[in-house]
Parts: structure tokens; C-alpha cells; sequence
């Protein structure tokens, strides 16, 4: 019989690091206010570390692990919401079960999970495993091995490589299911909330800056090809009125993502549709503020509180999941965006010498 899986632990069980006050909170009805009102840690998280296995499978493209043919869904490792959806019957982890069986024997790390498709889940969910599986095995990064999709997208490639590792065993996941003899399971750095431990871990990744953090940005996903239907439909209107305020415009996903990293870590406005391209606000810097247009985000809630930045949230007129889109009060967002140039002590400044303008930057009038 199989021993069942061991956690080795790299960190200990916490609170999540608490929350800042939210500015401008005028402009949402978030229940997420009284919590940073309150300045109160977010969430308890569990330890952080690796489960050590034997006869791990995980399904195609890494969303699900099965040891000894059971599937592994430890509250670390499987993320709350996709245990919902597999309950609700809309997710079947099973789906795969009819794909060749792949035997690996060299020891590797298994750290993809369900996001690996999304930028800002991979980043934030996943990258960190990377530093997390390292810390309880006591080697660096680029010594361990990390079982990697065959077909992983080149931006997911870049955040692992800015995470460390970088040695890899892949697979074809359209056509495998592969079963390692040994692996270590990494488990979420986060629940509900960010452990603590991935502040340090985020600022690792943070690329070394030559000048002071004072841009102001405005985040734009016009460009982006995004994986929820939703669509701020004066977006042009409202960008408009950030760059008259002297914000530039910027579409992150047309830089490479160490080059997003950079653009972050000098910023000190970051205002924009929510979405992947505002969970590199991993990068900022402590005091950075924050501006998310649409959805009330508590993973965003998460990674403020970790960074210690400053974040404020605006409502939309109306449901920001709409698949018919949804729409803000210009005059209302150029009020909220007064109280945050104010706050960030950005008002007016522009990109530092230096920093590249193509393509991340486009004036709104050709």
C-alpha cells in the first residue's frame, strides 16, 4: 500500500497581512470597505509547502491530481472555487481518464493547477509555487524539476522563468495523462487571502529599476484577449479623460511580461479595467496606488494587502459581468481619479527618462 501524501512545510499557517484603508471609498458599495476600514487581516491561510507522493497522475492540462487513482482535492491544493464547480457538476475531473497513460520516473514538482490559461491567475496562483516548492525541498528553483504542459503559452513560460525555474518535463496534454512514480505537489499561496510569505516572493520577481517609481498609468484592454466577456463600453471615453489628467495609456499585453514587471514596479498610479493585466500589481512598489474600474476584486483586495499598496475600487452603472457590457459615470470617474492622483502624488507626471513608449504607449488622438 502507497503512503499517503506528506506535507512538507516551507511556511507555517498565518493571517494574511492586513488590509490598508481603502481610498475614496465613496465610490464603491463594496463590502470589502468595512474590512479595509477596519484594517483587519484578510483571511487565515494555510501553510504553504509541498505534498510529497507517490503514483501521481494529473489530468491533461494539470487542472487535477489524482494519487493512487483518487483525486487530491486538499483545500491547499485545490482552489475553493474549482472544488464548487466540480460539486455543481459544470467541471468533470475525470474528463481526461481516457488519455494514454504517460510514466514518468524522474522526480518533478507539480505546480500548474487550474489557472495556468489565465495570465493573472498563473501569476498570482502559480508562479509562486515555483519559490514555495524550492523553499520546502531546500534547493534553488533551476535545480528542481517542474512538469510543464508541452503547449503552455509563451507568456506562461516567461512568469515561470521570472519565478526561477528552469528545468522542465513536458508532455503532449492533448494526448497524455502523465504518472509520476515520485512527485512534490505545491500547494495555492493563497485562500482567501495571500500568505505573508508571498510579499517576499513577489519582490524577488520585482525586475531591478534604474529610477524613481513615479509614472502614472492607465490600464487598457482593448487590446487583450480576454477570457470573460466582459467589456467597459465608454472604455474610450474614460481613457480619454485619464490621459487629459496626464495618465498614459498603456496595454500590458503587448509587452513581454518581464517588461510588464518593470512597468509596475515604476508606477506609482496604476488605474484600469479589471482584470489579468491589474494583477501585476504584484510588482508595485509599497505605497503604490491602486485604481480597479468594475469588478470588486478580493484577490486584488489580497495582493494589496501583501504589498502594502493603496487600493480603491469604482462601481459601474451596472453589473460589470454583463454579457451585454457595462458602463461608468465619466464625470464620476474623473472625480475619483482626482482623489487618487492626489493621494499618489502623481498629478501631471509623466514616463521617467528612459522608460521605452512602443508599443505600451499610443496617444488616444492619432
Amino acid at each position: 500500500m502507497k503512503p499517503a501524501p506528506r506535507l512538507i512545510e516551507a511556511h507555517p499557517a498565518a493571517d494574511g497581512h492586513p488590509l490598508r484603508p481603502l481610498i475614496a471609498p465613496e465610490f464603491t458599495t463594496s463590502w470589502w470597505r468595512q474590512i479595509h476600514d477596519e484594517g483587519a487581516p484578510l483571511a487565515f491561510v494555510h501553510a504553504l509547502g509541498v505534498w510529497a507522493a507517490e503514483d501521481v497522475t494529473v489530468s491533461g492540462y494539470g487542472n487535477h491530481v489524482f494519487v493512487g487513482g483518487d483525486r487530491f482535492s486538499h483545500a491547499s491544493v485545490e482552489p475553493r472555487y474549482v472544488t464548487k464547480l466540480i460539486e455543481q457538476g459544470s467541471v468533470t475531473p475525470e474528463v481526461d481518464s481516457k488519455l494514454e497513460e504517460l510514466v514518468i520516473d524522474e522526480p518533478a514538482v507539480v505546480f500548474m493547477g487550474w489557472g495556468q490559461n489565465v495570465y493573472g491567475h498563473a501569476l498570482v496562483e502559480t508562479a509562486p509555487k515555483i519559490k514555495i516548492a524550492a523553499r520546502a525541498l531546500g534547493q534553488m528553483p533551476e535545480d528542481l524539476n517542474f512538469l510543464i504542459p508541452r503547449h503552455a503559452p509563451d507568456w506562461f513560460r516567461q512568469i515561470v522563468a521570472l519565478a526561477g525555474a528552469r528545468k522542465f518535463i513536458e508532455y503532449d496534454q492533448a494526448h497524455f495523462r502523465p504518472l509520476l512514480r515520485r512527485a512534490w505537489v505545491a500547494t495555492l499561496p493563497v485562500a482567501l487571502a495571500l500568505h505573508p510569505a508571498c510579499a517576499q516572493m513577489f519582490a524577488d520577481m520585482r525586475p531591478a529599476v534604474s529610477f524613481a517609481a513615479d509614472d502614472a498609468i492607465f490600464i487598457t484592454r482593448r487590446s487583450a484577449k480576454v477570457t470573460r466577456p466582459i467589456s467597459l463600453l465608454n472604455a474610450d471615453d474614460i481613457a480619454r479623460r485619464a490621459e487629459d489628467a496626464g495618465l498614459r495609456i498603456v496595454s500590458p499585453e503587448l509587452l513581454p511580461v518581464v517588461e510588464q514587471a518593470e512597468l509596475f514596479a515604476n508606477a506609482r498610479l496604476i488605474i484600469g479595467e479589471y482584470g489579468s493585466a491589474l494583477m501585476n500589481a504584484v510588482f508595485c512598489r509599497a505605497e503604490s496606488v491602486v485604481g480597479a474600474i468594475g469588478d470588486r476584486s478580493q484577490l486584488l483586495s489580497a495582493i494589496s494587502a501583501a504589498g502594502r499598496l493603496r487600493l480603491s475600487f469604482f462601481d459601474p452603472l451596472n453589473d460589470p459581468h454583463s454579457s451585454d457590457g457595462y458602463t461608468v459615470d465619466p464625470e464620476a470617474f474623473s472625480r475619483w481619479l482626482d482623489v487618487l492622483l492626489v493621494s499618489s502624488h502623481a498629478r501631471g507626471t509623466h514616463a521617467p527618462a528612459g522608460l521605452r513608449r512602443a508599443p505600451i504607449w499610443r496617444p488616444l488622438r492619432d
